[in-house]
Formats: C-alpha cells, sequence, structure tokens
C-alpha cells in the first residue's frame, strides 16, 4: 500500500536519532548509491513497517530508502503493513519480498 512519507517515522533505538540516521545515510558511498538508483529506477522493494496506530507508521526495513525518499522528495512509499515483528519474521518477509 502506498503511505504518505510525512506518515513513516525512522526505527530509533536509544543509540540512534532521526538527526544521526540521516548524518550515517548522507556520508555513506551505499547510500549515495541507492539514493541514484532510486532517482533513476525509484523504490523497487517496498518498506517494511509497522502500523503505530496513531496515523504513523513505523519503519522496520527499509530506514536508508525513507532517508533517500526524503532527500528526493518523495511524496509517497510502497509499503507494506506488518504485525510481527520479530527478527525471525521480518527477516523472513524481507526475504520473501526480494525473492519476488
Amino acid at each position: 500500500m502506498k503511505i504518505p512519507r510525512n506518515k513513516l517515522t525512522f526505527c530509533f533505538s536509544k543509540y540512534n536519532t532521526n538527526k544521526e540516521i540521516l548524518a550515517v545515510a548522507n556520508n555513506s558511498p551505499l547510500y549515495t548509491e541507492l539514493r541514484n538508483d532510486i532517482k533513476k529506477n525509484g523504490i523497487t522493494y517496498p518498506l517494511l513497517v509497522e502500523d503505530l496506530k496513531n496515523g504513523k507508521y513505523k519503519v522496520w526495513i527499509g530506514n536508508m530508502r525513507l532517508a533517500a525518499a526524503q532527500k528526493l522528495d518523495i511524496k509517497e512509499l510502497e509499503c507494506v503493513v506488518i504485525t510481527d515483528i520479530s527478527p525471525r519474521a521480518l527477516k523472513n518477509k524481507r526475504d520473501e519480498l526480494l525473492n519476488k
């Protein structure tokens, strides 16, 4: 489902914040490559998000794509809403999407 970018939040921990994620992303060659690919081809894999039940969604997989979308001013992103956020479930869903 398409979700407006302003409804998506980064998956923070006590070790990172929005500013820290963006700072790391902006200084990473991998991020630059990802951003250039998204600019050329769009986002090819959906983000895995959790519905926070307050109109917002937490991005569990796809934080770098979200950072790139912000930089490129992409208004909506394709997302898959998940309910099981255990590490195993996240990995299985990611692998399922990558193998389609």
